[in-house]
C-alpha cells in the first residue's frame, strides 16, 4: 500500500493519510505525475519472502518522516545513505533529534547520518552538522 489516501493531483496543505493522521509532505522534489509518496510490501508482514524496494530518495526521506510503521522507518533510515544529499541529511538529523521517534530508529539514523557525512564533500560542513546536532541531543 501506499502512504497516501486522496485524490491526486495534490493540492498544498495536509496530506491525509490511510492511517487518518494528516501530514505536511514537501512535495517539491516529488514526481508530479505519480500519485505514490511512498511504497509498503506486505504491510501486515504475512509473506515470507526478501523483497527488495527501489524507490527515489524523496520517497524514502517521506517515509522515514511520515511512516508509522518503525519497520518501514528503520527501512528506509538504512537506505538512505545510498543517497548522499543535503536532503538526506536534513531528514536522518530530524528524526535523530526527534524524541518520539523509536530508539532503534534514531540509532540507524545516526549511523546512516555518519555514513552520508562522510561520502559527502566539505569536512568543514559535516564538522559543523555533527557539532550542531551533538549540542542539540
Amino acid at each position: 500500500s501506499s502512504g497516501i489516501n486522496a485524490e491526486w493531483p495534490l493540492r498544498p496543505g495536509k496530506i491525509p493519510l490511510f492511517t487518518g493522521e494528516e501530514v505536511d509532505i514537501d512535495l517539491s522534489h516529488s514526481d508530479q505525475d505519480s500519485p505514490v509518496i511512498w511504497l509498503r510490501v506486505d504491510p501486515d508482514m504475512l509473506w515470507l519472502s526478501k523483497t527488495s524496494i527501489e524507490m527515489p530518495d524523496y520517497m524514502w526521506q517521506a517515509m522515514l518522516l511520515h511512516e508509522r510503521d518503525v519497520v518501514y522507518q528503520h527501512m528506509a533510515a538504512e537506505v538512505l545513505p545510498n543517497f548522499p544529499s543535503q536532503g538526506t541529511i536534513t531528514t536522518l538529523s530530524t528524526v535523530l533529534l526527534d524524541e518520539k521517534c523509536y530508539y532503534q530508529v534514531r540509532i540507524q539514523a545516526l549511523k546512516s547520518l555518519a555514513t552520508c557525512i562522510s561520502i559527502s564533500g566539505d569536512p568543514t560542513v559535516n564538522e559543523e552538522v555533527l557539532i550542531s546536532l551533538y549540542r542539540k541531543l
